[in-house]
This record gives C-alpha cells, structure tokens and sequence, in this order.
C-alpha cells in the first residue's frame, strides 16, 4: 500500500467580479466612473473588436489580453473576439462596478452587420472591464456572452 501526502498552504478562494453572476454583484458604482476609463473601453471595441485598428488596440489592451507577441496580435490572431457589429460607436455600456483602479462594464447588445452570420447569434453582449495600470487605464478583461431572442426561438419552433 502507497499513500502519498501533499504539503501545501489552504487559501481562501473568492471569484472574482467577472466570474459571478450579474445578478449577484452590487450595481450601485462605489465611485463616479472614470471618463476616461469610458473612452478606453469604447475605443477599445470599435478598434480591436470591429477589428478596424489593431496596432490602436494593441496600446489600449493591458496584459490579460495581450497574450501573444504583438506581430501576431496586429494580423488578429489575439484574445480578443472578433465582431462585426453595426452599433460598435454607440453600443450602449451599464456599469457593473466602478472602483479607483477599475471600471466593469456589460456592453451591449452589439448588432450583427447585414449579410454577416453567426449561426443564431444575431445579437451579442460582453463584459468588459478597464484597469488603471501604471497610472493608465487598460482593458484588462473582455469576455462574450450571448443574449437570445426568445421569440425567434419560439418562432423556429412552429411557434409554440
């Protein structure tokens, strides 16, 4: 018989803000969001999201997101989803949290272009979130989720 013994330390483990459900965050913003946090974020979508300027995007990403050299982030081979979305200028963003060194959004619902498809997912969200780094602010998170049209679900289904 064998028995083998880890040695190690046990830590608390907490989620982060990103990782729990948007319903069980405080939505109620601990300081008045961050101008300039707010421009990163929409540059940062209508950049690197709408895939319009990538070496743009590269300088407004901190390095969660970079995650590879930045000759392969500039041909789009990066972290970052790409989405050809018509409301990139204008997609709406509702505060999650706002805090000195980070701002967390949910964006969206961002508008699929005419023609593009994505086998049902017309209509997409995202959380975003913009950390102040070496006294900048960087997009340091940005993850996808989907938003479903129940009626066209129903709809597909012969209506019921």
């Amino acid at each position: 018989m064998v028995c083998l013994f880890g040695c190690g330390t046990a830590r608390e483990v907490r989620n982060s803000p990103r990782e729990q459900p948007l319903d069980s965050l405080d939505t109620a913003a601990t300081v008045p969001v961050s101008p300039d946090a707010r421009r990163v974020a929409r540059r940062f979508l209508e950049t690197g999201v709408g895939r319009k300027n990538l070496a743009v995007a590269y300088t407004l990403v901190g390095r969660w997101l970079k995650g590879v050299p930045r000759k392969q982030w500039l041909t789009g081979r990066n972290p970052v989803t790409y989405y050809p979305a018509r409301n990139l200028k204008t997609a709406p963003f509702r505060t999650v949290s706002s805090t000195k060194r980070a701002l967390l959004l949910e964006v969206g619902p961002l508008v699929l272009r005419q023609g593009n498809t994505t086998k049902g997912l017309g209509r997409l969200s995202f959380r975003l979130e913009v950390d102040r780094i070496r006294g900048k602010w960087l997009v340091n998170y940005f993850m996808p989720y989907p938003t479903y049209n129940t009626c066209a679900c129903f709809a597909d289904r012969g209506g019921n």
